[in-house]
């Protein structure tokens, strides 16, 4: 949804890529985004607390550990690399 949104925003020349100016789309669309990986990262948080014990036998806590940094890193890595 953010994609096509960011298509629409720059269409009319309001997206403003790489800028986190007030007035830019591009500041909102990265405080939606951001608050969507948060979101996310929460629900990994509380799925891993109420299924712990159950997959004891299998070790899932690296698992879930790269599942929370892909999804960590692949968020910060395009407003870094966006700002350069």
């Amino acid at each position: 949804m953010s994609a096509i949104l960011a298509i629409i925003l720059d269409s009319y020349g309001l997206y403003c890529e790489g800028k986190y100016e007030i007035d830019c789309g591009y500041l909102w669309l990265s405080f939606v985004n951001n608050f969507s990986v948060s979101l996310s990262l929460y629900s990994l948080v509380l799925f891993y607390m109420a299924t712990e014990e159950r997959l004891a036998p299998y070790n899932p806590f690296y698992k879930f550990m790269t599942v929370k940094a892909i999804l960590f890193f692949s968020f910060w890595q395009t407003c870094v690399f966006q700002m350069l």
